[in-house]
């Protein structure tokens, strides 16, 4: 209710808020998995969110993997969906170069999701997103279920990802949006405050008590 808002080709954007403000839920409106109840969401003057040129990742790694599929095939899956690669070789060839630009080694790549830890499958699911090639990726606190050395990882992986592209992220820890170009912030009255990081602690806003309340903590 009462948002409002563009977002600029490559800029990176950020959308904060506490638990169940409906960042999420915007996320999906954006992604065209709900629909809005009022007002409308444009993708240059189209209606309708165009899903093949968004990449997703959310807060739950497991959540796209099938765990009947070894680590080869959910990479290899939407590879050969979109037919984008011929012959077994090259796709194996693919499957690798993709593994390690995420930070992991061939040796997982006849594993299960069963026989990986958290931020393994979230690195698989970077690497899925990573073939897809999308112009816009939506990270949905994409980091918040992983401990801190895997945190670090995805959050490397998420960095090479987003390189180049339009991107918003949903977050939770707020250390990884203070480089945003951009930060929104959602309150059940809508948007609140927008600004870059500096701009909104000067405002000592919500934003500000956020941000000092999550240093407090750690």
């Amino acid at each position: 209710r009462d948002v409002s808002f563009d977002i600029r080709e490559g800029e990176v954007f950020a959308l904060v808020g506490e638990s169940g403000s409906g960042k999420s839920t915007l996320a999906r409106c954006i992604l065209g998995l709900h629909k809005t109840q009022s007002g409308q969401i444009l993708y240059n003057e189209n209606y309708i969110p165009d899903r093949r040129r968004i990449g997703f990742v959310s807060q739950d790694p497991g959540a796209a993997l099938d765990p009947k599929m070894t680590v080869r095939n959910l990479i290899a899956e939407p590879m050969e969906i979109l037919k984008l690669y011929s012959g077994r070789k090259e796709v194996d060839a693919r499957v690798r170069e993709l593994l390690h630009e995420v930070g992991l080694d061939e040796i997982l790549v006849d594993r299960y999701p069963a026989e990986l830890s958290g931020g393994q499958k979230q690195r698989i699911s970077i690497a899925r997103v990573f073939l897809k090639n999308p112009p816009i990726i939506i990270l949905d606190e994409a980091t918040s279920a992983l401990d801190n050395e895997s945190e670090y990882e995805v959050a490397r992986s998420l960095s090479s990802l987003a390189e180049g592209r339009t991107t918003i992220t949903i977050a939770h820890r707020l250390s990884s949006i203070v480089h945003s170009d951009r930060i929104l912030v959602l309150t059940d009255e809508g948007i609140v405050e927008e600004g870059n990081h500096g701009e909104l602690m000067a405002e000592k806003g919500v934003y500000y008590q956020f941000y000092t309340r999550a240093n407090a903590i750690r």
